[in-house]
């Protein structure tokens, strides 16, 4: 295991804020079994953005250009919290770079992209995790439960 693993952060509106945020909660969270995430590279769409979102978030460095955040040899994980219709290009770049990829959900703003993304991680020796940080909370598995169960009626929309 590497002692530490430098993270690009693609998009620093309100999930990509946390994101960059909660990076820095996983060595408390998993103590000595994580590599130790570093926050190298912020990118948005403007310089004024880019540089406020590398001030603020703690990050090495900040750029306006996603290929300069990919293409560095430096960033060891590309973590997508773009809006969702510019996922399948971003994910796409990150995957064809040789790059880790961590996406925010929704995967895609359709499911041709999501269908394309898919087929994208298929072709790839590079990791792909997608965010489904409620999954495991008590209180949600128990209501899954509950509604396997039977237990709480008939369910019209969750």
């Amino acid at each position: 295991m590497n002692d530490e693993i430098n993270i690009g952060l693609l998009g620093y509106g309100a999930i990509g804020r946390l994101h960059g945020m909660s990076y820095g909660q996983l060595p408390f969270i998993y103590p000595g079994k994580l590599p130790k995430p570093v926050l190298h590279t912020v990118c948005t769409s403007r310089t004024e953005t880019a540089e406020a979102a590398r001030i603020e978030g703690g990050f090495a460095h900040a750029v306006i250009d996603q290929d300069a955040l990919i293409t560095n040899p430096d960033v060891d994980i590309v973590d997508v919290t773009l809006p969702n219709h510019l996922h399948l290009p971003a994910v796409t770049a990150a995957l064809s770079a040789s790059k880790h990829v961590y996406c925010e959900k929704p995967l895609a703003g359709n499911i041709n992209d999501a269908r394309a993304i898919a087929r994208t991680v298929q072709a790839s020796d590079a990791s792909f995790g997608m965010v489904f940080q409620n999954r495991f909370i008590p209180a949600l598995m128990k209501a899954r439960e509950l509604m396997q169960e039977g237990k709480l009626g008939r369910i019209f929309t969750y």
